[in-house]
């Protein structure tokens, strides 16, 4: 089974970044994988998604009525 950890935020935070700054906190994300990596608990890394303006939302499951 594979599973995704999504870094999440709202994205005009994230466009509102100056490059040195949007370097630096990707170089803490990928400094988090190479900790976690070699570790076997985390596996290919490094995939990114598109912004959440983009992204298609499912709807929450709706709960059985007893």
């Amino acid at each position: 089974m594979k599973c995704a950890m999504p870094i999440v935020g709202d994205d005009r935070v994230w466009t509102a970044l100056s490059p040195a700054d949007e370097q630096d906190v990707m170089k803490q994300v990928y400094e988090w994988f190479d900790r976690w990596q070699p570790t076997g608990k985390v596996a290919d890394g490094g995939a990114e998604l598109q912004p959440g303006t983009r992204q298609r939302q499912c709807a929450p499951a709706r709960m059985a009525r007893r």
